[in-house]
């Protein structure tokens, strides 16, 4: 008889023999090594676990075989896109794997982009009509109304932003081949303090930026964006990490940028497609782009020195 287990670390469903409780067992998924305590028997998974908007888990997999080389999931050879920690950091990599994985969860991701814009639309809309409405009935002096609605309108996208967040961790999840569903979206990073003030002095920093001849707030941005990524993903000091993991890496960063503007502008001019699938896309290559970035400074990190 056989029951189900499921990996500590990353949660892949693994299919062993009843008499192994109290032995240990090596995760193919992520190679953890952890020991078997808690068997999960099929009608005790919690919802959404036995086969998620992304596809059912697979239940083959044993956890006793030797650590195997190459891609452990089978992401090569056919069966999905290569692993981001098994590309280089370079443009034609990384949009390649992205746009695989698009494909594979076109529905879903499209749908999470669609119910982030619905959200920041109605926010920002009502937002605009409280604002005004309000300002009228104080009476308040024209010339604070810009500066009023700008305000109201910061604040009106820390929803959105809660959202996108929580949309950037299901993106993640798929990269990493990690269990997840469509309802994650609706439930953040898990780290959305850090996440806050982290994207303070981004933006500030990007506002300042552009005002100053817009190249300085280019350049600000190829060099920290990773850091709404880092915030999302529990990292501390997000900021100053992502100085680090785009160090050699701006000319990538430049030109994912410039992709992604022009699949905007095709959006924009396709009115059937508009903004949204577009920005599926591209929020799937910048995440992409993270992983491999973040994946390639860890092997430098472990890497003895000669």
């Amino acid at each position: 008889m056989s029951i189900r287990v499921a990996c500590p670390n990353c949660q892949q469903l693994l299919e062993v023999p009843d008499t192994t409780a109290g032995q240990e067992a090596l995760c193919p998924q992520c190679e953890t090594v952890f020991t078997i305590t808690d068997p999960v028997q099929s009608d005790s998974l919690p919802v959404g676990m036995e086969g998620s908007v992304m596809g059912q888990t697979s239940l083959d997999m044993n956890p006793f075989a030797a650590p195997q080389t190459g891609d452990p999931t089978g992401r090569i050879d056919g069966k999905g896109p290569p692993a981001p920690d098994s590309i280089p950091v370079e443009p034609g990599a990384i949009c390649t794997t992205a746009f695989e994985l698009w494909k594979q969860h076109w529905r879903v991701l499209v749908a999470m982009t669609t119910v982030v814009w619905i959200i920041n639309v109605a926010l920002q809309q009502a937002t605009e009509w409280l604002v005004k409405f309000g300002l009228a009935v104080a009476e308040v002096p024209e010339v604070w109304s810009p500066l009023t609605l700008q305000f109201a309108s910061a604040v009106a996208g820390i929803p959105v932003l809660y959202l996108q967040s929580g949309v950037t961790m299901v993106i993640l999840k798929l990269l990493r081949r990690q269990p997840t569903t469509f309802g994650e979206m609706f439930t953040g990073c898990g780290h959305f303090g850090a996440l806050l003030v982290t994207m303070l002095p981004f933006g500030l920093g990007l506002i300042l930026g552009t005002v100053f001849c817009v190249v300085p707030g280019v350049f600000f941005w190829i060099a920290y964006w990773p850091c709404f990524y880092l915030a999302v993903d529990g990292h501390g000091n997000a900021l100053a990490r992502a100085s680090q993991l785009t160090k050699g890496h701006l000319l990538t960063g430049l030109q994912l940028s410039l992709l992604a503007t022009g699949l905007y502008i095709a959006g924009a001019l396709a009115c059937c497609v508009g903004v949204v699938i577009p920005a599926s896309v591209v929020s799937v290559i910048w995440a992409t782009a993270y992983v491999a970035m973040l994946e390639q400074a860890n092997d430098a990190a472990v890497e003895p020195s000669l």
